[in-house]
């Protein structure tokens, strides 16, 4: 199945830089071209076909896993039409900066920390309880190339963690915490409307002495209907 599944893959992260390129707000952002980005995007658009399982169970309250992707389809089939519509369409489209910030519900974004750094992401507005949460965090493992001595070598690989924070309450509700992996991955049912927010945590490394590593991150879920989430009597 890899010798069709590599070339549709290909084409369509390639759709997704075209796409970039026809924007006006992103044909003169590198970042939405970045391989890191395009990843994130596919995997966290997928449609999660019968059987899938990443390992996700809930422990002490919280929904974690420590195996990120489904052993045999990842993160599930290709789905452009998704794709697009959450790396084109309205919501958060690279947070400004390096750092994190205020996003909307969907969305996309580069970002950057130091190793034992973490960068946080607050959504907007409240998600809706029983809704589906999908947040996919990608990264590379750092290789250098002699194109005289044809010779690759590797540099190091960082161990990212990802976790979704329930800002009403200040606790983890669901962690994707893989180790040997460059690849994190988060599909849930969000237990309560509420504010949540998106934490990218830099572990460590694996191998090598990584200082500083760079991201990809998207996320998709549905915004609340407006409610006062404190309403007086």
């Amino acid at each position: 199945g890899t010798s069709f599944a590599a070339p549709s893959t290909a084409g369509g992260a390639a759709l997704l830089g075209s796409g970039s390129r026809q924007d006006a707000t992103l044909v003169g952002n590198d970042n939405a071209r970045d391989g890191r980005v395009i990843k994130a995007v596919l995997l966290n658009s997928a449609d999660k076909i019968p059987g899938w399982n990443n390992g996700q169970t809930t422990v002490g309250g919280v929904i974690s896993t420590t195996q990120s992707l489904d052993w045999n389809s990842g993160a599930g089939a290709l789905n452009l039409d998704r794709a697009f519509d959450q790396f084109l369409a309205a919501g958060t489209r690279d947070v400004a900066g390096l750092g994190g910030g205020t996003v909307q519900v969907t969305g996309w974004d580069f970002g950057q920390t130091a190793v034992g750094g973490e960068v946080s992401y607050a959504l907007a507005n409240m998600l809706l309880g029983g809704s589906v949460f999908t947040v996919t965090l990608d990264w590379y493992r750092e290789r250098s190339f002699n194109a005289q001595t044809l010779v690759t070598q590797d540099i190091g690989q960082a161990n990212f963690d990802l976790f979704i924070r329930d800002l009403d309450s200040d606790t983890i509700v669901a962690q994707s915490i893989s180790t040997f992996n460059n690849v994190e991955h988060l599909n849930f049912i969000v237990p309560k409307t509420g504010r949540y927010g998106i934490e990218v945590s830099y572990v460590g490394n694996l191998f090598g002495s990584l200082q500083l590593e760079q991201f990809g991150l998207a996320w998709f879920g549905p915004a609340a209907p407006n409610v006062d989430p404190d309403p007086l009597p």
